[in-house]
Order: structure tokens, then C-alpha cells, then sequence
């Protein structure tokens, strides 16, 4: 084994050249290496920049949505009558406005944008900042003015009771009409809503949206979208919505001075890739310099991403994560186990500002984003890790721990011996009886509960390969229980020298239908040479340069496949029941064609030993069938005086008769001689007359 490992870790450099001809299949560290592109999550990201920059900014700028313009104006109308008119009669005030409504409704409609004064709805003086307001909205529309219309500039010259409605009003459309300045108005605009001033209509929240459109001051956009992301709740939208080509089409000048604002430096560590920013911002201190790490490890520059690390205070998750790859890079194994082991220790902890979402794994071959914790590739990489290093039960433990079933499934299988498996399943038995949780509305196989039943299932399978009976029953899943302990007498039985060669002879018969029709669920191998169903095992094609020969039912090796199919435990010990050909799929089926063949020389009876041969006939006819022609030979030789017999040298291979095609094709068992003459007399009734 100590030869055989470093060979199959070096044939897994190889593994691309196999031909995949499976349905899509777990990503695998062992054979892989790196089988997912671990990549930042701008999203994560951006929350961690409003974390870390949240004392640089505002607290009191949370606004409200707001409605609809048009039903926020006669909103405000109706609440400013019935503020300054309470002494009027309800239908005195219901007339007001129902006025102001049917202005407004048709003002605000298609036909028309601009009304003349003298359809103004009847306003009392109290009233006035609506009159001004809309006064001074005409001559917006109508001039387009370069200076604010006079109507407005009375209107913010009133005292502030006496323009509460339309003061964050006025601002808004002041920001929307002047580009030039809309900086300041959207300001004023907010600070208005801040003081207490109405904006029914959610103006303020909407001045942050154009401000990020429209706003030509770059440094004011990116401290506004922060403000607005801290504050509110738009979804990171604004921050995402700032155009990389605005901040490249800055000189050099101009971008110094951007580095120089400390909202803006740590927003573009994590938005602009591109070396001027990691050339620029060398000697500024700043909280963010993993993420330049992580930017100059993507291209391939380790020693700057060092220098980008020792920039800061203490270590960060994505900064242990980038020591640990550039130490896996450097083959410096011992520091990069140090590196994930400390990495998960870091993310046992709760802080918001450094969380493992920052990191998000990525498919290599599909390239699909996996929603799995980024710890879970950190299991991957240690599990991987540990196998080189042979502490087999570490690395499933971590290969557990990360989900790869694949993985997990191969290491228990072909590297730990059954006795390290058992001690492995006991230590996750809990998981095994847990409820297996749901993903997108079906059950998720690669959960821990889900992972936990397969390898109880695994180590089942196992033992019984390796006659462990009691074992193979204690983790067998309950249908087929009952399997194991008939396989297992009818062995006894056919072992037993005080028996005649006859009752003997149906024991192992008996045993060899078991093992060949329930093979694959008493005995299968989770990878090759089987591939037990539900898990298609990793490259269970054969390599290019392999060729499996049917009539002889041996494999050709190509140089490669030869030096690494070496003794692995339970695999190719000495020739035996529990011998499982590496290269051999369905290898029960050829030690069910061994009983047949020992039961076979065991029989005395000849239509008992026609039978018998016909069955391992059937064993190995569509797989080897120059080794099935064995058993045509003894069909044929060793029970001529039978009517199969006969039937046999006439057509010169086995006959296909429905009553024994039948009777070999189920685990009923035959239990005497009389059993075996019935079926003949059904075979053939013709001539039983």
C-alpha cells in the first residue's frame, strides 16, 4: 500500500486525459486537486466596506419610500387645511380640497404641464407655500431658467411653519433641474426631510437614486451611495450602480485625490482590480488590504499580496485564505494546514465585518456558483491534504465535514481498513439517524445525515466482502438483512464435509444465486470496479490506452493503470472470496460463478449438475465468455445423459428455456433433488411424455 498511494496520487494529475461518459458527478479534491475557483463575493464584500466605513458616516439619514408624487400633493394639501383651518366647517374644507384635487389631477395630466395663475384653485393666505410652489414649478417648465424662480426663493424665505409642506419639494426639483449644483440641492433636500419638514412622496430616498446617476463630483457619488446603503434599504443597488468607466476616465491627479478620501479608498479596494490602485495606495493605511491581496494573488503576484497582508493590523479571514494557497503553491504543506486550521478558527467566530461569505466557490467544469459555505472548501483542501500525508481517518473527517461524498467514499473505501472505517461511522452514528434536510424542495444527499447512511451502508457492504457477517448486519439496511444470514448458512452448509456432495452442492447454488442477482446491494463497491448505484464513483471509464477483452474477460493495462493497481485492502488480496478485481465490474458476479464452479465438482446428481453449470453460465456469458465457455463444456461433458445436456451440445451454447431462465434468474432457493427434478419435468414436457 505504502507504493501504491504515491503512484494513484500521481495518476490523478492524469485524470482529465479520462473519458467522462457519467451523469454529473461531485466535484473531487483527490482527484482534482482544486476542482472549485474560489472567488470574491462582490456582494459580501460591499457589505463589509459599509461595516468597516459605517464611523465615516452619517447614522441619521434614514428616510421613508414615500407614495406617488400626485398622491402625496393631495396628501399634503388636505393635511395643511385641516392644520390651519380647524374653526372651518368639514364641508368648508372638504371643498378646498376637492378643488385643489380636480387642479392637481388634470394639472398633473397629459394634455397640459403648465397652468395659467388664474386657474389656480382659491388658496387662502395660509395656504401660500402651495401657491408659490406651484408658481414657481411653471416658470421651471415653462422658461427653464437659469437662475431659482423668485416664486421659490420667497417660498424658502417664509419661516419654517410656514413651509412645511413644500420645502423638500422645492429642493428636489432645484437638484433635478440644475445638474451643475445638484449636489448641493439633493443635500438640502435631505436635510430638509432630516428637520422634520414633510416629504410625503420619499423625495429625500429618491434624491440619493439620481444623485448616483447624475452626480459629476465622483468622490460625492460614492460617500452618498454609502450613506444611502448604510441607512436604507436599497440592496446594495446604488454602490453596484457606480460605473467602473467613470472612476478609470480620472488622471492620475484626480484619482490620487479620490485614494485621498477614506470612504472612497476602501470602496475602491474591492471594486477596482486594476494595478493603478494597488500601485497608488502602497503607503496610505487602509482596512482593506486583503482584498488588494486577494487581487495581485489572482494575478499571480504573491509577493505583493505579502506586502498587501503585512499592511494589516491583525489577520482577516480572506487574508489567512490567500497565506494558505500561496503556501499550498509554494508546497510548504505545513504552513498551509497551519493557515486553513486557523482560518476556521476564525470563522468559528461571529463578526460581521469578517465573515466567510466574503468567499464564494465556483464549479470548475460547470462553472455554477455552489451556495456551499466557503469552509467547506477549507474541509476540502485539509481532507486532500491529509490524504497525502496517509492519516487517512483525518482526512475524512475533513472530507466529511466539507460534504464530498465522492471523496469521503473513496478514502474510506480504498485506503482505511475496515476496522479504521467502523471506528469512523461510530463517530458520526447520530448524524445517520437525523432527518435529512431539504434543498430547493428535494432532499440534499450531500448533507451529513444523508452522508452518514450511504457509508454505514459503505462499511455494510464492506464487511460483507470481507465476511464480516455480524458487522454487515449491524449496518445493513434492513431489507437485506435477512440476505446476509441466508448467504451465510447456505456457506456453512456448503462447507460442511458430513453432508453429501448433493445437499452441499444446493447450499453453495443457493448461495451463488444470492450473491449474483443481490450482489451489488450486499457487496458493491462505492467506486470502481462496480460503482454502486447512487454513487458513479470517480473516472469509472476505463482510460483511453485500457482495453477489456469480453471473450476472455481480462483487461489490457495501459503502463500507468499497471503500476498503480497494486494491492489495496480488500481489493486484490490472495485470491479469495473477498478478492475484488480492480478492473472487473460486477465482481460478484464472477465469485457467484466460483460457488457455481465448487458446486458444480460437488454435485453427484447429473440434471442437478446441468443446472448448476447452466447458472454460471449465465453468470459470465454476456461479460467473459470465454471464461462462461467453461461452464458450457461441464454442461455438456459432465451431463450428456440429461435433456439440457443434449440440448446444450446441439445448439453448441446454453439453451434458453423460460422455466430455467426463471429459476436461475431469482434467490428462491432449491431446497432438495426432488425441487431439481420438477424443474426439468417443466423444461421439458415434451418429452417427460
Amino acid at each position: 500500500m505504502k507504493k501504491s498511494l504515491p503512484l494513484f496520487l500521481a495518476s490523478a494529475v492524469a485524470a482529465p486525459a479520462l473519458i467522462a461518459c457519467v451523469p454529473y458527478e461531485q466535484p473531487s479534491y483527490i482527484f482534482d486537486d482544486a476542482p472549485y475557483s474560489i472567488r470574491l463575493n462582490k456582494d459580501a464584500a460591499l457589505k463589509r466596506f459599509l461595516i468597516i466605513v459605517k464611523d465615516q458616516l452619517p447614522s441619521d439619514c434614514k428616510f421613508n419610500e414615500g407614495t406617488s408624487t400626485l398622491e402625496a400633493e393631495i396628501i399634503d394639501f388636505t393635511n395643511a387645511v385641516n392644520r390651519y383651518f380647524p374653526q372651518k366647517s368639514e364641508k368648508e374644507r372638504k371643498q378646498l380640497i376637492d378643488n385643489f384635487t380636480q387642479f392637481i389631477t388634470s394639472y398633473r395630466g397629459d394634455d397640459e404641464i403648465c397652468a395659467e395663475i388664474s386657474d389656480y384653485p382659491e388658496m387662502p393666505g395660509e395656504l401660500e407655500e402651495f401657491y408659490l410652489f406651484l408658481a414657481g414649478r411653471d416658470i421651471l417648465m415653462r422658461e427653464a431658467p437659469d437662475t431659482i424662480p423668485f416664486p421659490w426663493e420667497k417660498l424658502l424665505s417664509l419661516p419654517p411653519e410656514k413651509r412645511h409642506y413644500r420645502t423638500v419639494w422645492v429642493h428636489f426639483m432645484l437638484g433635478n433641474h440644475f445638474k451643475d449644483d445638484l449636489h448641493k440641492h439633493y443635500d438640502n433636500c435631505r436635510e430638509a426631510a432630516k428637520k422634520g419638514f414633510a416629504d410625503t412622496a420619499g423625495l429625500a430616498l429618491r434624491s440619493y437614486i439620481l444623485e448616483e446617476r447624475y452626480g459629476q463630483n465622483i468622490a460625492r457619488v460614492i460617500r452618498r451611495a454609502a450613506e444611502a446603503e448604510a441607512n436604507n434599504n436599497f440592496n446594495l443597488t446604488l454602490l453596484n450602480n457606480i460605473s467602473r468607466q467613470r472612476i478609470d476616465q480620472l488622471d492620475d491627479g484626480q484619482y490620487f485625490a479620490l485614494i485621498n478620501d477614506p470612504v472612497c479608498r476602501e470602496f475602491l479596494a474591492l471594486t477596482d482590480t486594476t494595478p493603478r490602485f494597488r500601485r497608488m495606495v502602497r503607503n496610505i493605511k487602509f482596512r482593506s488590504a486583503d482584498i488588494c491581496a486577494y487581487y495581485a494573488c489572482e494575478a499571480g503576484d504573491f509577493a505583493e499580496a505579502k506586502e498587501f497582508i503585512a499592511m494589516l493590523e491583525k489577520p482577516t479571514l480572506l487574508s489567512t485564505y490567500i497565506e494558505a494557497t500561496i503556501a499550498r503553491y509554494n508546497g510548504n504543506i505545513p504552513l498551509a494546514v497551519k493557515k486553513l486550521r486557523q482560518f476556521l478558527a476564525l470563522a468559528a467566530q461571529i463578526n460581521p465585518a469578517d465573515t466567510p461569505e466574503l468567499l464564494k466557490k465556483m464549479d470548475c467544469e460547470s462553472g455554477v456558483y455552489e451556495g456551499e459555505d466557503i469552509r467547506q472548501d477549507v474541509y476540502g483542501i485539509l481532507g486532500l491534504t491529509m490524504v497525502m500525508r496517509r492519516d487517512f481517518m483525518e482526512a475524512a473527517k475533513f472530507f466529511y465535514d466539507a460534504g464530498q461524498l465522492s471523496d469521503l467514499e473513496h478514502v474510506t473505501e480504498k485506503f482505511m481498513t475496515l476496522d479504521e472505517l467502523v471506528k469512523f461511522i461510530d463517530s458520526i452514528e447520530t448524524d445517520a439517524y437525523t432527518e435529512i434536510p431539504e434543498r430547493d424542495g428535494v432532499p440534499d444527499f450531500y448533507s451529513k445525515p444523508a452522508i452518514a447512511r450511504k457509508l454505514r451502508y459503505l462499511a455494510a457492504r464492506r464487511a460483507f466482502r470481507e465476511g464480516k457477517y455480524d458487522l454487515a448486519d449491524k449496518y445493513m439496511p434492513k431489507e437485506f438483512q435477512k440476505l446476509i444470514w441466508d448467504y451465510q448458512n447456505f456457506i456453512k452448509t456448503g462447507n460442511n464435509t458430513a453432508l453429501s456432495g448433493d445437499e452441499r452442492a444446493l447450499a453453495l447454488y443457493n448461495a451463488a444465486k444470492i450473491l449474483r442477482h443481490k450482489g451489488m446491494e450486499l457487496s458493491g463497491t462505492a467506486g470502481k470496479p462496480d460503482n454502486f448505484p447512487g454513487n458513479f464513483g470517480h473516472r469509472m471509464t476505463e482510460c483511453q490506452d485500457c482495453t477489456y477483452n469480453t471473450m476472455l474477460g481480462t483487461w489490457t493495462l495501459c503502463q500507468t493503470h499497471r503500476l498503480i493497481n497494486n494491492t489495496v485492502p480488500g481489493f486484490n488480496a490472495i485470491k479469495d472470496h473477498n478478492t475484488v478485481p480492480a478492473h472487473q465490474r460486477f465482481h460478484y458476479r464472477y465469485l457467484a460463478a466460483d460457488l457455481a464452479l465448487r458446486a458444480g465438482t460437488l454435485a453427484e446428481n447429473e440434471e442437478l449438475r446441468a443446472l448448476i453449470n447452466l447458472f454460471g453460465g449465465e453468470c459470465l456469458k454476456m461479460r467473459s465468455p470465454q471464461e462462461a465457455d467453461i461452464f458450457y463444456k461441464r454442461l455438456v461433458l459432465d451431463s450428456r445423459s440429461t435433456l439440457l445436456g443434449k440440448l446444450a451440445d446441439k445448439q453448441r451454447w446454453f439453451p434458453v428455456i423460460k422455466v430455467l431462465q426463471d429459476e436461475i434468474q431469482s434467490i428462491r432457493p432449491v431446497n432438495s433433488l426432488e425441487d431439481v427434478k420438477n424443474l426439468m419435468q417443466q423444461a421439458f414436457p415434451a418429452w417427460n411424455q
